[in-house]
């Protein structure tokens, strides 16, 4: 490189040759800009020169005429086409270099300049040479955050598609070709030179606004014609420019970064696209054909990446910011065009074809559709590249997503404000949703290829985008995308995937379209079938259901006649329920709502029909059968009764029943042997399902009593039926057994339960058929043995028979029979695993009360052998069962169960050694024990069992420990622990010789010796504890003097018994301060375990001691000095010191300086806490941090915390650290003084808290901040009254109805019911205890209720004012807020509306005995009445705004059902100012009004006085009008 000559080495050689000889002397870039800066006088480092005041005075003393020259230069550098043109678009110092020359230039010369250099051009090659890339070629796979749309175009059911490669879709050659030389770039290189870019376009920007005289105004014009072109050439350029964008995203994590946070700027590139030149044709001057040629593609790959980093959490504020706009810009770029163009065209064509065919044709968006071309061929190239088996490149991924984005912004841009408005934007709405389904190949015509799944799942979410906007779209196109694209029919002579996931989707967009047609409907063109429904369940009746448990069992494949070349592999119990939940339920909540209920259930019978075989086979019970399914069972309970009339359930109930007792005749002759015989044992078997539903769904007394008269035939017949050999081992009998559960359930107290005769001649027969049919063997049951699911069927109805029979004299040998029985099947091997956990289960958690008619050994032996069997299934599944056996038997308050279960689990303790699963269950089965149930012998003999299996042979030390601190909070005056005054002490050398001196068994183990002492030490005079105290304490002594034996185990007692002391009689406080300053020093003992008890002593009681606190705080300052150098922690070099060590260590140290006072400055201390809290660590640490500053803060004057707090509410630090600090402010402000501080200056401090905290407050940065502010208001209102005042009342106000509002910080969607509720407890606070200080100012609470009123409903699309943040989330399942919240506004406006008696009264009221008289007549009357009739003048408009806000929302029903008590509430005490309901009513529009009068009707109907209000609404009220 040639040295650059200064000024004074070449006075002679004038500036023009030299930067003429630049090309010539020298052929590097970088070096000619180098030479040419340094000849026009610019500094060495002028490119890295940041501040702009520096850099302004870098180019005040620049001669324009070479500024003009370098201009011109380096202008002919970057539009050169040949390869140093290339070098020098990659050039980010010739960028950096034109930016200058700008700034220097006027105007006038620099436009010139640009124009003529075609800068536009030079931008356009710049961003295409250095950022575009072709992407759809890529043969990566993808890499997408969503796994849904990664992988093959196959579902989990197999699809092939026709070998032939002549039937394939032809794949497109590439696009555009790019530059053949190229500068790569890294990175950070393509950033600076993006940087570069925006510079240069935001100095020529600038220049494009005006701001002097007319010739400047002129000049403007001159760049705006500099940075204007063709709208072809703006469109490729806004494309190279969103590619770029895009490109730097996707570097690195992938997510937007600091870096990258001025490039999301887009305001640039879109004012170079708004200064195009229009062509002539386009009338409506959106340039949409460009647009969607060359920007479409990137706008939305674009717009996906940003909207992935905008649901993810990010702690940058400015960059959440920018992300948003950077949308909120690509969202206005496709309104306007690609939607309004091709809007307004669908509409200009609908008026056309509407008014030639009446209105009866659905018009096609074929503007859109033309629009969406380049988006549509980008997604046929992917589906050409998965029909050739390779996987998808990632550039694809977003492009489908971009499918239901766009639809979603179609809803959202439709001016759809009013119901008329809706109606009138459906057809647009419904033509968007064709064209873009179409564009994933997904056309309303019949398909020649297998439709990828992504594209599927593209529909699918389109369809969701749909019921999350509450959009409807014509049944006929559902339909045809059901019968097209779901894999029903099409693609013909293929083998075919049912997808049932778009189908569920479909049916949750209109449940409706299944159901049966009008009979006035056109008959359809193909071959579709008339009854849809049933279409679909025999569709579903295909699939081979396989238990997710038999792993063993044959896998067959369904090959109907019905369903040719449909590939129904067999699928687990997930997939069932899938259907069930998303496709069979929601379709029987569409037939109750279409009044058709029955219909449904005829449709479920012919399923029944048909998959039920004529002679069951013993293979088919591995099989799971959808049709009997509980799930479908209990649906059809919560629709039944409200569904059907008495008189439909009657004739339902009396067919199938009818159906039952026909078959049960035929039994009773012989067994049926024709064809229609058969048939009618399959029908009755479907009977069978249908009435045991019916028993499940019938919830009213009135029902049953209805029904009465055909139960109990219905029960004989049953009887029959389970005691008949042939239709025992030909047909599924669990399902019969089932329901005579249910028929002796409403039969029992009916008619059963008096009449011994019917318990003889019904129940005991069956009882007995049971109880041979369950112990029955496979060899007595011959080919067609009782399957496993029979025998639970079984024993689930000998189990309620015995409860049943139990409350019966004499029963008591019946009932003992049959638990023998069942236990048997439980400890025994004929029932399956499945099956053995589901009785398990419901006999420990239904049942275990049976277990009192057994003898105590008998029922020790059945509890011992039901926790042998629940160590045999998993661990968490035998602990839950367990845990609910536990619940259940102290529960009963039946001591002598209690003494046999406690007596089992001792047993049962001995088998734990080898079986991990039985001592989890057991020793948590201890923990469920509540020891006051249990006689002090039982909780003794577990205390003794678990000292000796620590004594001998310890395992599990922790849980044995926590076991004896369970059983230990009562007294266990006997136990050896207890008894034994050196057991203690024995247990610890124990502990140090097995090395089991843990932190966490050493915690257990003081716990343990503290609660034992507890006990004693308040009865010391006791004989036998004087015994234990005396050998106790003179092994203390021994320890306390011994120097060479001090463990862990002994210091643990030695805590322990100075916590559990009141008298400071056993271990005076200066012996044990000694023995702790010995076992600092000793290496033996854990130095942090020793910190730990230095921290654990109680400073407020050992203040009191003086001598002993000024020990100890002496060794622990001395430990900490020699540990730590704390003047260093918050220097510079604090970080490193901090992140040296671990967390647990800061946190010893933070509870070591708090609780000795060992900081020399309060805020030091303040500061170091804020610094610690920053590390990562668990929530018991935080807990920890916490409790040591609130004990510092307990140590200080209220100057001192006063002083403190204002330094908190006014510090500005990062975002984690204002996290930190407002939970110490929390701390503080509950530590104040309620008291005035008498210095005037201290006072006025004071007085600003509250709102200095809401000032914080309408800032809060996320909900833990948010939550620990409240938390401080909470405080103030409740316990520092001092700090109220009236202003301070109005700002509390104010900030709530902002927390409330459209402008309320952006916290976090998920904790929405959290964030509601603390308001309303927050206001509510305001009226109970400062209503006073409202005063007459109730027009700041009414906005606020208002809010709060508004966040309840769930708004409709485009209508109302805007929710909060905290309510809208950007995922498909927004906020709702619960009943819950519900519950609580209507407790605040009850409380607003019903005042307390304390909260209406004047507190420090001073009485003046000068002035009874005056004072007679207020204590008179009622404050509660006048309160009353105070708030009345101003809940009118909390009324109109629930009217308004039910025509622009809607409330879920529970929700309603919750608020609905404090409306009534308002309208009653409203209801007192009639003169203020009727100014309302007047000022209400006419929708409004209609809301009001059926608001009013109703509360008229309810209300007690309704009669009154009847004759006032005649006397002239004009609310009910």
């Amino acid at each position: 490189m040639a040295p650059v000559l200064s000024a004074s080495q070449t006075p002679s050689v004038p500036t023009l040759p030299r930067l003429l000889a630049i090309n010539k002397n020298f052929t590097d870039l970088n070096e000619q800009i180098r030479q040419a800066t340094h000849i026009i006088g610019l500094p060495e480092d002028w490119d890295a020169i940041q501040e702009e005041k520096a850099r302004s005075n870098t180019i005040q003393n620049l001669v324009r005429a070479r500024a003009e020259w370098v201009l011109r230069w380096i202008l002919d550098k970057l539009k050169d086409d040949a390869e140093l043109g290339v070098q020098a678009r990659a050039n980010i110092r010739a960028w950096k270099l034109l930016n200058r020359m700008i700034q220097v230039l006027p105007t006038s010369r620099l436009a010139t300049h640009l124009r003529d250099s075609s800068f536009l051009t030079v931008l356009e090659k710049t961003l295409e040479e250095n950022f575009e890339n072709n992407v759809t070629i890529q043969a990566v796979a993808a890499n997408s955050n969503d796994p849904q749309l990664v992988g093959t175009s196959e579902s989990s059911e197999t699809a092939q598609e026709d070998p032939k490669p002549s039937r394939k879709r032809k794949r497109p050659s590439s696009g555009t070709t790019t530059p053949s030389k190229k500068v790569a770039l890294e990175t950070r290189g393509l950033e600076q030179l993006l940087e570069g870019i925006t510079t240069v376009l935001k100095s020529m920007v600038d220049r494009t606004s005006a701001h002097g005289d007319g010739d400047e105004i002129v000049y403007t014009e001159h760049m705006k014609m500099a940075l204007r072109t063709e709208s072809f050439q703006a469109a490729r350029i806004l494309k190279y420019w969103l590619g770029a964008v895009q490109k730097l995203l996707s570097t690195a994590s992938g997510l937007p970064q600091a870096s990258t946070n001025e490039f999301l700027d887009l305001n640039l590139v879109l004012e170079i696209w708004e200064l195009r030149t229009i062509d002539a044709d386009d009338e409506l001057g959106a340039s949409a054909e460009q647009f969607s040629t060359e920007c479409l593609i990137p706008t939305l790959t674009l717009y996906n990446k940003l909207q992935d980093s905008n649901s993810s959490d990010t702690q940058d504020q400015r960059l959440a910011l920018r992300v948003r706009t950077a949308i909120q810009d690509l969202e206005r770029l496709l309104a306007r065009h690609l939607f309004a163009a091709s809007r307004a065209a669908f509409f200009t064509d609908k008026k056309t074809e509407s008014s030639a065919t009446d209105g009866t044709v659905v018009v096609a968006a074929n503007s859109l559709a033309s629009n969406l071309a380049p988006l549509r061929a980008k997604l046929l190239q992917a589906a050409q590249i998965l029909d050739t088996s390779e996987p998808l490149p990632s550039f694809f991924i977003p492009l489908f997503q971009a499918i239901s984005q766009l639809l979603d912004m179609a809803i959202r841009f439709s001016p759809s404000r009013t119901p008329k408005t809706k109606v009138a934007e459906k057809p647009w709405i419904q033509a968007v949703f064709v064209a873009l389904a179409e564009c994933v190949g997904c056309s309303l015509e019949a398909p020649e290829f297998a439709i990828p799944i992504v594209a599927l799942i593209a529909l699918e979410r389109s369809l969701h985008t749909l019921v999350v906007h509450d959009m409807t779209i014509d049944s006929q196109i559902l339909e045809d995308l059901f019968w097209f694209h779901s894999g029903v029919k099409f693609p013909l002579k293929k083998e075919r995937t049912i997808h049932w996931s778009l189908i569920a989707a479909l049916i949750e967009l209109d449940s409706g379209l299944f159901l049966t047609k009008p009979k006035s409907s056109p008959a359809a063109l193909d071959d579709r079938p008339e009854d849809l429904t049933n279409f679909l369940f025999d569709l579903i009746s295909t699939i081979q259901f396989e238990n997710s448990d038999d792993t063993d069992s044959e896998k067959m494949d369904i090959d109907t006649p019905r369903q040719q070349h449909i590939s129904s592999p067999p699928q687990n119990a997930t997939a069932q329920n899938v259907i069930l939940r998303s496709i069979v339920l929601p379709m029987l909540s569409a037939y109750a709502r279409n009044r058709d209920l029955l219909g449904f259930v005829r449709r479920w019978e012919v399923q029944l029909f048909e998959e039920n075989p004529d002679v069951r086979s013993p293979l088919q019970d591995a099989k799971a059968r959808i049709w009997q399914d509980r799930s479908l069972v209990q649906a059809l309970a919560d629709k039944f009764e409200e569904s059907l009339t008495k008189a439909q359930i009657l004739d339902l109930f009396k067919k199938h029943a009818n159906r039952i007792q026909a078959i049960q005749k035929t039994i009773k002759g012989k067994p049926p042997v024709s064809a229609d015989q058969m048939e009618d044992s399959r029908r009755a078997f479907g009977s069978a399902v249908i009435i045991y539903a019916i028993l499940g769904s019938i919830q009213s007394d009135d029902i049953t009593e209805y029904l009465q008269p055909f139960l109990l035939p219905l029960f004989e017949s049953y009887t029959t039926m389970v005691g008949s050999d042939w239709h025992r081992t030909s047909v599924h009998m669990e399902i019969y057994w089932k329901t005579m559960c249910q028929l002796l359930h409403h039969l029992w107290y009916i008619t059963l339960h008096g009449s011994p005769n019917l318990q003889a001649s019904l129940i005991l027969p069956v009882v007995t058929q049971a109880s041979k049919d369950v112990t029955a063997s496979r060899k007595g049951q011959g080919d067609r043995p009782i399957t496993s699911k029979t025998r639970t069927a079984i024993i689930v109805f000998l189990l309620t028979t015995s409860d049943h029979l139990k409350t019966v004299p004499g029963q008591n040998s019946v009932v003992q029979d049959c638990i023998r029985k069942v236990l048997k099947m439980i400890s025994g091997t004929r029932l399956e695993l499945v099956d053995l956990r589901h009785v398990v289960e419901i006999f420990c958690t239904d049942y275990p009360h049976l277990l009192e008619a057994l003898e105590p050994e008998a029922c020790e032996k059945a509890l011992l052998s039901l926790l042998y069997r629940l160590a045999e299934m998993n661990e968490q599944l035998g602990t839950q069962i367990a845990d609910a056996l536990s619940d259940a038997i102290f529960g009963l308050r039946n001591t002598t169960l209690q003494a046999t279960y406690s007596a089992a689990l001792l047993s049962a303790v001995d088998e734990t050694n080898d079986n991990e699963i039985l001592r989890v269950i057991i020793d948590n089965a201890f923990l469920r024990i509540h020891p006051s149930a249990l006689h002090r012998d039982r909780r003794e003999a577990i205390l003794n069992k678990m000292t000796e299996i620590i004594m001998t042979s310890p395992r599990n030390v922790d849980q044995l420990l926590s076991i004896m601190c369970h059983f230990m909070e009562i007294p266990n005056a006997t136990a050896k622990v207890s008894s034994d005054g050196s057991l203690l002490f024995d247990l610890a050398e124990n502990l140090q010789e097995k090395k089991l001196e843990l932190p966490l068994t050493m915690r257990l183990f003081q716990d343990f010796v503290r609660l034992t002492l507890s006990h004693i030490l308040p009865n010391k005079n006791q004989a036998q504890n004087k015994r234990f105290l005396e050998t106790f304490e003179a092994k203390l002594s021994t320890t306390t003097y011994d120097a060479g034996k001090r463990t862990a185990g002994k210091l643990a007692i030695m805590r322990a018994t100075f916590m559990a002391q009141k008298e400071n009689d056993v271990l005076p406080a200066k012996l044990y301060i000694t023995y702790l300053l010995a076992a600092l020093h000793d290496e033996a003992v854990s130095r942090d375990y020793v910190v730990d008890a230095f921290n654990e002593i109680p400073s407020v009681a050992l203040r009191e001691k003086g001598d002993s606190y000024n020990i100890a705080k002496d060794v622990m300052r001395t430990h900490v000095y020699v540990e730590v150098d704390l003047k260093k922690l918050l220097s510079s070099n604090g970080d490193e010191a901090i992140a040296a060590r671990p967390t647990k260590y800061w946190v010893r140290l933070h509870t070591t300086l708090g609780s000795f006072g060992l900081y020399s400055d309060p805020t030091w201390f303040v500061e170091f806490s804020l610094r610690i809290l920053q590390e990562k660590m668990t929530e018991v640490e935080q807990a920890t941090i916490m409790r040591s500053f609130a004990a510092a803060v307990s140590a200080m004057d209220n100057a001192t915390r006063l002083s403190l707090v204002q330094r908190l509410v006014h510090s500005e630090s990062t975002l984690e650290k204002r996290r930190s600090s407002y939970r110490l402010l929390h701390l503080l402000v509950s530590a104040l003084d309620d008291k005035h501080m008498e210095d005037a200056e201290q006072k006025q401090q004071q007085l600003t808290i509250v709102p200095r905290i809401c000032a914080l407050l309408a800032e809060s940065p996320n909900v833990p901040a948010f939550n620990s502010l409240v938390n401080s208001v909470d405080v103030i209102l409740r316990e520092k009254h001092s700090l109220v005042t009236q202003h301070n009342i109005e700002c509390i106000l104010a900030v709530l109805v902002k927390l409330a509002a459209r402008n309320s910080p952006s916290l976090s969607c998920n904790a929405a019911p959290s964030i509601y509720t603390r308001l309303c407890e927050t206001s509510r606070l305001i009226l109970v205890l400062h209503r006073s200080r409202i005063g007459g100012r109730f027009h700041l609470v009414l906005p606020l209720l208002q809010n709060l009123l508004f966040c309840l409903f769930i708004p409709n699309t485009g209508r109302g004012m805007p929710l909060p943040p905290w309510l809208k989330s950007a995922s498909s399942h927004p906020a709702r807020l619960t009943p819950a919240n519900a519950s609580h506004f209507t407790r605040l406006v009850s409380t607003l509306c019903s005042p307390t008696h304390f909260s209406v009264q004047k507190r420090h009221h001073k009485h003046n005995t000068s002035q009874s008289t005056s004072n007679t007549k207020p204590a008179l009357n009622d404050p509660v009445k006048a309160a009353r009739e105070y708030a009345s003048h101003y809940l009118y408009p909390l009324l109109g705004s629930f009217c308004r806000y039910q025509l622009s929302g809607r409330l879920e029903a529970e929700v309603r059902k919750k608020l609905m008590t404090g409306i009534w509430e308002v309208v009653g005490v409203a209801a007192m100012d009639r003169a203020s309901l009727d100014s309302m009513f007047a000022g209400l529009d006419g929708a409004t009004r209609d809301v009001w009068r059926g608001l009013w009707s109703e509360y008229v109907r309810g209300n007690p006085n309704g009669g009154r209000d009847r004759e006032n609404e005649r006397n002239g009220f004009k609310g009910g009008e």
